[in-house]
């Protein structure tokens, strides 16, 4: 299961997630960890340092393994539209 983000929000340990971020299910985030807008953090990661904006990140511990780029959203949105 795949949650949405939409807007920023904080948590009582004090850390941040940006805009338009995805978080699979089962993600552990650490206390004081800053996750930054358009960001994807793949199921079951543990995150333990801050995630810089427009990546994927995957792994125990996460870590990114490319970035987000507009080509990629573009063709992504058009498969989906023949979908």
């Amino acid at each position: 299961m795949i949650t949405s983000i939409i807007e920023k929000e904080s948590t009582k340990a004090g850390s941040l997630v940006g805009s338009d971020v995805w978080i699979g299910g089962g993600v552990s985030i650490m206390p004081g960890i800053t996750i930054r807008d358009n960001v994807v953090i793949g199921s079951g990661n543990v995150v333990t340092k801050d995630v810089p904006s427009g990546v994927i990140g995957v792994g125990n511990l996460c870590k990114v393994i490319r970035g987000i780029t507009e080509e990629k959203i573009n063709i992504h949105m058009l498969d989906m539209e023949y979908h």
